[in-house]
């Protein structure tokens, strides 16, 4: 039986109430059936409050789910704008070809010297106390003469105390001979090259006085030839045939030279057969006398490496190259002769690789180009990858990182000194 129809309030509110389920139970299979005319079953009252709990309900959402794809989008903003400027720095350091390694190329200058670099130089000028070394880069150093052997600086301080002592006066010539001091140009020659270490770097701003506002500009570098200091770290087991250093003459023998190269628990001899030649082009004909100093070629090592044999023939010394690699960096020194593989270029020099692992670098004033020939930049005269025979000028190891420079310049390749007649007569012949 059906339930008789109730009118009033609350049977208009029962009404509403079922239209409402009725809708609600359409929603699940199909669209709202709406009012025809737009109107709205739900009271002004419950639709306000409808609307008020939707538009909460929207943007609560829309501010959970939009927020963080913001932050996101800004995140990924910033990090493209980060990619994008390290690879635009690549760019600029690698003058546009992001595939090699940027070259940072610095020629040596006096600000950029350390005290205990080892370095290559030629003799420029000799006098009574010391001598002038022409340097890479235009920069000259000074030798004094305590700084060439042990046993040079035994013979200056001989002669320094025999100079005080007044008794001297009255000694017969034989004891003057021995006391007298070591003549430098009889020891050496202008042109010669030799192996250095920096010893002192003097800016020339210490004091404040007249004398130093007038010295100011005059900065100089102290060196030393001592082959126990320019040898300082070189491996007895690097010591293979071809490698090229300097020694000294520590006693004269029957059938040569025993010679100090300064490693520890190693000598050498050099007979008189291989230092004929030298004799004859350096010392005027002249025998070696203690204390001497000069370049050698290692011929061969003693199994014990203890002894070696070596020559000093200029000319197979200058030809020597150091082809095997060494065990430590350490035993690379200046005036070696390498082979390397070009890495990297710039307009201010190259980037070298030498005995698999070695970088160097070399400035363009000792990249050899010739100018005469249109040849202006590094990177015009070399190619990645060619092979370059350089010789080794500087070792800077107790810098970080540590620095290591060639040249390839021809007057040093083959150890010419620069105006020499031979170095004339070269580059006559090239021109």
């Amino acid at each position: 039986m059906a339930e008789p129809k109730r009118k009033g309030k609350h049977a208009h509110k029962k009404q509403e109430n079922g239209q409402v389920n009725e809708a609600d139970s359409h929603v699940t299979r199909e669209e709202v059936n709406f009012p025809r005319g737009g109107g709205s079953s739900l009271t002004p009252l419950e639709y306000r409050d409808t609307v008020k709990e939707a538009e909460r309900e929207l943007f609560s959402t829309q501010g959970a789910g939009t927020e963080p794809a913001k932050k996101k989008r800004k995140k990924d903003k910033q990090d493209k704008g980060e990619k994008k400027h390290k690879k635009s720095k690549v760019e600029e350091d690698d003058s546009g070809d992001p595939k090699h390694k940027s070259v940072k190329v610095e020629p040596l200058s006096f600000k950029r010297l350390t005290v205990g670099t080892t370095i290559l130089g030629c003799i420029s000028s000799i006098h009574d106390l010391d001598m002038a070394v022409s340097l890479p880069n235009h920069l000259t150093g000074y030798v004094a003469i305590t700084e060439i052997s042990d046993k040079i600086s035994k013979l200056v301080e001989k002669a320094a105390a025999a100079d005080e002592d007044e008794d001297m006066e009255d000694e017969d010539q034989d004891m003057d001979s021995e006391t007298a001091l070591p003549d430098l140009k009889a020891l050496f020659h202008v042109g010669q090259w030799v192996r250095c270490i920096i010893l002192e770097l003097d800016d020339g701003k210490k004091g404040g006085g007249a004398m130093d506002k007038e010295q100011k500009s005059k900065k100089r570098i102290e060196l030393s030839l001592k082959p126990n200091l320019v040898n300082n770290g070189v491996a007895a087991k690097d010591l293979i045939p071809g490698m090229t250093l300097s020694a000294t003459v520590v006693s004269v023998e029957d059938h040569g030279y025993l010679l100090s190269t300064g490693i520890d628990k190693l000598s050498g001899f050099l007979n008189h057969k291989d230092a004929k030649s030298y004799i004859d082009e350096f010392n005027h004909g002249k025998p070696l006398m203690e204390g001497a100093l000069l370049d050698i070629s290692i011929k061969s090592v003693a199994e014990n490496e203890r002894t070696f044999s070596c020559v000093a023939n200029p000319q197979l010394v200058r030809k020597a190259m150091t082809e095997t690699p060494v065990s430590n960096i350490n035993s690379l020194i200046p005036g070696n002769l390498v082979q390397g593989i070009v890495t990297a270029t710039s307009a201010k020099g190259l980037s070298v690789q030498f005995m698999g692992f070695f970088d160097a670098v070399i400035d363009r004033d000792h990249c050899g180009l010739d100018v005469m020939l249109g040849i202006q930049s590094p990177e015009d005269a070399y190619a990645i990858g060619s092979k370059v025979k350089a010789r080794i000028i500087y070792c800077a190891l107790n810098t970080s990182p540590k620095r290591i420079g060639l040249a390839l310049s021809s007057h040093i390749v083959d150890m010419i000194a620069p105006g020499g007649k031979k170095w004339q007569k070269k580059n006559i012949t090239a021109a």
